[in-house]
């Protein structure tokens, strides 16, 4: 395994080593934000690495974020560094990164098949559980992100409409003109 040049864990300054939040609340903001969620959850992470990191990144954590399909195997392994520092049991960086970047390339595939990506969370659920014990052992009193917020309501909310107006949209019958005969798509 590669060794990243930074200190094992920030049990010095007490505070959590990755970002923290609960697996029902990284589901739930994932899925009804359409994964945007999943962006920001990339860039949390990155940050709290960035900060952690002796040296300077050639990319910041947002751009890493963004491009998170191809950077998160990059991230699991830097999580694997930390984890098995403190004792903890490492997760399978390359098989959750593959399935990650498999599970958002299906956004691009034609309807309905795209909603395939909704998921697109589960490979992210296993590094989390993974980094809350991690965050658990060494920030002991450090807050675990599992209550929602008014922010994370209004998104819910929002995102459940959008969502509701998707599927209804997806499985109506194509329009009928009002003289009886199909349309016809040129």
């Amino acid at each position: 395994m590669t060794a990243f040049p930074q200190e094992t864990a920030s049990a010095v300054s007490g505070q959590p080593v990755f970002f923290a939040v609960s697996l029902p609340k990284l589901a739930i903001l994932s899925t009804f934000t359409l994964g945007l969620y999943n962006i920001y959850w990339f860039y949390q992470n990155w940050k709290l690495e960035q900060l952690r990191s002796p040296k300077p990144f050639g990319l910041s954590p947002g751009i890493r974020a963004v491009f998170a399909p191809l950077s998160s195997y990059s991230l699991f392994k830097r999580a694997n560094v930390q984890l098995t520092g403190s004792g903890e049991r490492p997760v399978s960086a390359g098989l959750l990164a593959l399935a990650y970047f498999l599970l958002i390339s299906t956004s691009r595939f034609p309807d309905p098949l795209w909603l395939v990506a909704i998921v697109s969370f589960v490979p992210l659920l296993p590094v989390q559980a993974a980094v809350n014990r991690l965050n658990q052992r060494v920030a002991p009193n450090a807050p675990l992100n599992d209550r929602y917020s008014g922010v994370n309501v209004v998104f819910i909310v929002l995102g459940a409409l959008l969502l509701a107006l998707i599927l209804i949209g997806l499985f109506l019958p194509p329009e009928q003109p009002l003289g009886g005969t199909p349309a016809v798509d040129i």
